[in-house]
């Protein structure tokens, strides 16, 4: 009888190393490897395997952006040849990618480094049918506080004319409108930023680079609500606080049990605005309570804003 155990032991934990195995192989083909590659991103240069190049200038001539997709972000449409004079930066990604958004920070941190002398141009080939729609890609770019132009590429159009074969793929051109080279990954800051910076001083010599702001039209302007997507949500009835991953803004809000705002605490750590609660624990809010614990009570609804005034709820 112990022996039979034991193999019933080995079996399940044969199982279970296996299905392990299995999510960790689906996680990483929802980002890399697919059909729609056809190798080596940017002409085949790869630019990690670059490291000792003198020269950053491009050689080949990169390809015009297909037409006939949908742009965000922007007042129209974008073209390599008005954009010369800036080094461009394409991100291809798609939704559901842990390793895009991954890079998000590192593209930012890029722009704010870099300025108008550096375009971000999002990519967005959707691995599957569903994240092919417009109204999808405009709530990502909401939800990731993209400010950078991004192109619906549902048929895989710039995907194939850059040579795109994973997601993240990243194609660098140079002021000159010709192409540098690409990545497949993460690592993108720690890699692109020595580039960008050669690149930059570089065309600034030659006086080739001209650095310009794009015509943007944010579709990702905030909005007066005060929870963007939120996650979930913990009651604590000791110190009558609830605590609500506020995703969307990087932050957590922490407010009374019946909604009244207390404070957000940021990523850094400080919270604001922090104010008194308007009321003591009242007789109704220990039966609002009493009514959660019992699973019967309603999301709370009262708020402030962020200036104090009782205008604005939490809500879902």
């Amino acid at each position: 009888m112990s022996d039979f155990r034991v193999t019933r032991r080995t079996l399940a934990l044969r199982i279970m190393v296996a299905c392990l195995f299995l999510v960790c192989a689906v996680s990483a083909a929802a980002c890399f490897g697919d059909s729609n590659g056809s190798g080596s991103p940017a002409g085949g240069v790869e630019v990690a395997d670059e490291s000792a190049r003198k020269s950053w200038a491009g050689k080949e001539t990169a390809p015009a952006i297909p037409t006939g997709v949908t742009w965000f972000n922007v007042q129209r449409p974008l073209t390599l040849e008005e954009l010369k004079g800036r080094i461009v930066l394409l991100d291809f990604w798609t939704l559901g990618c842990i390793n895009c958004e991954h890079i998000i920070p590192d593209l930012k941190r890029l722009e704010a480094e870099f300025g108008d002398s550096l375009v971000v141009i999002g990519v967005h080939s959707g691995k599957y049918a569903t994240e092919h729609e417009d109204d999808s890609i405009r709530d990502a770019i909401r939800r990731y506080g993209l400010e950078h132009p991004v192109i619906n590429d549902p048929e895989f159009a710039v995907w194939h004319a850059f040579g795109a074969n994973a997601w993240p793929t990243l194609v660098l051109i140079d002021p000159a409108g010709n192409l540098v080279g690409g990545h497949a990954g993460e690592g993108v800051y720690a890699l692109f930023q020595p580039i960008l910076k050669s690149l930059h001083e570089e065309f600034s010599a030659s006086g080739l680079l001209k650095p310009a702001p794009i015509p943007l039209a944010l579709d990702s302007a905030p909005t007066a609500a005060v929870l963007s997507y939120p996650g979930k949500a913990l009651a604590d009835a000791r110190s009558e606080r609830l605590y609500v991953a506020d995703s969307g803004n990087n932050r957590v809000i922490v407010s009374t049990l019946d909604g009244a705002l207390l404070k957000a605490i940021s990523k850094a750590g400080r919270g604001s605005p922090t104010v008194q609660p308007r009321n003591p624990p009242s007789a109704s809010r220990r039966a609002w309570r009493s009514q959660r614990t019992e699973g019967r009570s309603s999301w709370p609804t009262r708020g402030i804003t962020p200036s104090g005034q009782s205008t604005q709820r939490l809500s879902r």
